[in-house]
């Protein structure tokens, strides 16, 4: 599987928890999550704006991950005191080890450590 492909998996993920809990992401949303983030702020996108983005993607990726913990899928320690459903983990890591260039990226990032743009200070913790 290609990056890009591991990318499409993680944000079809996120796009699908965000219909379950009526928080959908728009065709516009999802134009920017496929986007870099200089050629966003390029096209016009402001600090706030990208800051809501980032952590309605923080939100949703940490939903849709518990929810596979609850429906019992296969599991992996992502770093202590962080477990996450394997195909979560191993997308991530295809997205991250090849530095794929999408707003997505570091919003997952920021899913999987601390988010700093909800001024988080320790590394999110899910057993």
């Amino acid at each position: 599987m290609s990056t890009e492909q591991s990318g499409e998996w993680l944000l079809q993920a996120v796009r699908q928890e965000g219909a379950l809990i009526s928080d959908p992401l728009t065709e516009a949303e999802v134009r920017m999550l496929k986007t870099s983030v200089p050629s966003l702020f390029a096209g016009g996108l402001d600090r706030d704006q990208f800051r809501g983005l980032n952590n309605k993607v923080v939100r949703l990726a940490r939903s849709a991950m518990d929810r596979g913990k609850v429906a019992r899928v296969p599991t992996v320690e992502a770093r202590p005191k962080l477990r996450i459903p394997a195909d979560w983990f191993h997308h991530y890591t295809v997205i991250f080890t090849n530095n794929l260039d999408w707003v997505l990226s570091g919003a997952l990032q920021n899913a999987m450590m601390a988010n700093p743009f909800a001024d988080e200070t320790s590394p999110w913790e899910s057993r």
